[in-house]
């Protein structure tokens, strides 16, 4: 969705708004997005999911 100037923009002032609100991404705010078909990487997924999990604990 990236490719489309409006989304993009769009989370450009939500990525602003979290980041002047104390939520980093890697720290407090994770997040994913498409590869270059389009699709998302099982196993970049799988790495977030465990870096959320290893801060819970």
């Amino acid at each position: 969705m990236m490719v489309r100037e409006d989304y993009r923009k769009g989370w450009e002032w939500k990525k602003a708004w979290y980041e002047a609100n104390g939520f980093g991404v890697g720290r407090s705010l994770f997040t994913s997005q498409d590869d270059e078909r389009g699709g998302l990487d099982s196993a970049c997924l799988r790495s977030t999911v465990n870096a959320i999990k290893a801060l819970l604990d």
